[in-house]
């Protein structure tokens, strides 16, 4: 029997990869173009404190670009176990199906960068072709248990902490 969880939701994830990949990745070109000097972005202003300026904003938009990317294309919405040996991803645009039998070790780490009061617990599950990194929800123990029961050799590694 299938079992799936539901790490978060997808329309949310949507919103987010879209809105954070747009904006950035807007903001990324414009402070690239004036960093350049491309005539409609040029400004009479010289000197260093211009350029670090425009560089400020290119690391600032284009990690919010990235952020974005990394909601549509890295971050599964649901995970689906079908036994005896199908862990299928679903990402915002595809799904990735992997054999439990690839599945080496599962490790519980913290994300170094999230949006504002997004938990920052994540799962690493690595396998023979890389490694899916999961967020933290309700069901992560059942999946675990789950994961566990098919296969019992997987080695789950790793703690979380929770600061107060």
């Amino acid at each position: 029997m299938s079992r799936t969880y539901r790490v978060c939701d997808r329309g949310g994830l949507l919103f987010i990869g879209i809105a954070f990949s747009v904006i950035g990745g807007f903001l990324t070109l414009t402070a690239v173009l004036s960093l350049v000097g491309w005539p409609p972005f040029s400004r009479e202003v010289e000197g260093v404190g211009r350029t670090l300026g425009h560089l400020i904003g290119v690391a600032i938009s284009g990690g919010g670009a990235y952020l974005g990317w990394q909601h549509l294309a890295l971050r599964p919405w649901m995970i689906t176990i079908d036994p005896p040996d199908v862990l299928a991803f679903h990402r915002a645009f595809r799904t990735t199906a992997i054999r439990l039998a690839d599945v080496h070790r599962i490790e519980r780490r913290g994300r170094s960068v999230t949006v504002e009061d997004e938990d920052s617990r994540v799962l690493a599950i690595e396998h023979s072709r890389g490694t899916v990194t999961v967020s933290h929800f309700p069901a992560i123990d059942d999946f675990l248990a789950d994961v566990r029961s098919l296969k019992p050799s997987v080695r789950i590694a790793g703690a979380w902490e929770l600061d107060d």
